[in-house]
């Protein structure tokens, strides 16, 4: 559309250009022929009136309003054709003067010596102008009008089936396994529009299809194996062994516990990164918070955590559920992970926007860089390092921003609703 309304205006204003300057060559050219048309009219009236003295015509009966005869000496030089520009009262109004052309010239007819002189009102040359200024105002008015019709005639019509994809892929969603269609076209490029973007959308459901089999299948055959390992382990702890022997049993336990958490994460990101959750719905914050806070109660106590909150009631966000509750687990579950003992978490909840503060360790790496897969802000053994990257994901999806900074001692996270 904008295309077209750039079109529209060069053309009006290329057109106006036109028209102004034929309205001066239309003016110049009127202006010429009325005076020639004058001057043309009243030759023919002093020689029509030569005609009639000739041939027996009584000189007062031929002398009117236009014609005015004197006699003149009859050795006087014949006098040539004059022309006089001059203004007069034109008769019907009375008032305010016109302009008047007058030609005037002499003729020896039947032995006597006759100054003939005619003159007729013409139409001024300010009249002429406000005509070509009226006529082209309604002419430019008139391509105006028409020029926009037809713009919009041309976006609604032949710019149809552009438009027409342009909302396809607006509505393309990977998840609905529908290609973008194209709208039957005659125009060349519209066609080519078209098969690039069904070929390109068919492409993309192809690959999403394929990294989504993939995805599920490796995380169902890496799990498998690692529960029968985990299982195996705790057979194994459970029946005699040396005390070496148990601590390399457990930190393969835990090796393997990290891993399932890292399949687990990593499922969930490409999951959320292929849009597979919605964010329709809503989910009270406040109470999904003040229960989290209960359940990590016991963990909080053995690292001595003092808790400060305020907590507004109803606080809703547009989240489900599962996701709402994975993004709070996550973010409360860093704060006290990497929290310092006897340290405090502190939170402030209210209608569009949270605020959590943990005290902890300044972070090894810059800030930005811990919404990043498997970026960590101390080497824990005990994190994966997907924490804040899935909850950044989440946050995207409903329209969440999510900001970190780290200042006077303080780890920062604010949501913005």
């Amino acid at each position: 559309m904008k295309l077209i309304n750039k079109f529209t205006l060069g053309y009006i204003v290329i057109t106006t250009m036109v028209l102004m300057i034929g309205g001066v060559i239309l003016y110049i050219q009127v202006l010429s022929e009325l005076e020639n048309e004058a001057k043309n009219r009243l030759t023919a009236w002093i020689n029509d009136t030569a005609d009639l003295i000739e041939k027996g015509e009584s000189v007062d009966s031929l002398i009117n309003k236009n014609i005015v005869i004197e006699l003149l000496p009859e050795n006087a030089a014949i006098l040539s054709l004059r022309i006089r520009d001059s203004t007069g009262v034109f008769p019907p109004r009375r008032r305010g003067v016109d302009r008047m052309l007058t030609i005037s010239t002499s003729r020896k007819i039947n032995g006597k010596h006759f100054l003939i002189s005619a003159s007729d009102f013409i139409a001024e040359q300010d009249e002429i102008f406000t005509g070509v200024r009226n006529s082209l105002v309604i002419v430019a008015g008139l391509l105006v009008v028409l020029v926009t019709l037809m713009s919009l005639y041309l976006s609604k019509r032949i710019l149809s089936p552009f438009h027409h994809m342009i909302n396809a892929i607006k509505r393309f969603n990977l998840k609905q396994q529908n290609p973008i269609l194209g709208r039957p076209t005659t125009t060349k490029e519209f066609k080519e529009l078209n098969y690039f973007l069904e070929n390109m959308s068919a492409k993309a459901l192809y690959d999403y299809r394929v990294l989504k089999e993939f995805s599920e299948n490796i995380s169902h055959e890496i799990q498998t194996p690692l529960t029968i390992i985990r299982g195996k382990l705790e057979l194994l702890m459970d029946k005699g062994v040396t005390e070496e022997q148990s601590h390399h049993i457990n930190a393969i336990h835990n090796a393997v516990q990290k891993l399932s958490s890292v399949n687990h994460s990593l499922v969930l990101l490409t999951k959320l990164e292929n849009l597979e959750f919605s964010s329709k719905e809503k989910i009270n914050l406040s109470l999904l918070v003040e229960n989290l806070f209960q359940s990590f109660q016991e963990l909080m106590e053995m690292k001595s955590i003092v808790l400060k909150k305020e907590i507004r009631p109803d606080v809703e966000i547009p989240l489900s559920y599962p996701l709402a509750e994975i993004l709070m687990n996550n973010l409360l579950g860093n704060a006290i992970r990497h929290n310092i003992i006897n340290g405090q978490i502190e939170i402030k909840l209210f209608k569009n926007n949270m605020v959590l503060s943990n005290t902890g360790n300044p972070p090894t790496v810059k800030p930005d860089e811990l919404f990043k897969r498997f970026k960590k802000g101390n080497q824990s053994s005990n994190s994966t390092g997907l924490g804040l990257s899935i909850a950044k994901q989440i946050c995207d999806l409903a329209n969440i921003k999510i900001r970190y900074q780290f200042e006077g001692g303080l780890h920062t996270v604010t949501l913005t609703f």
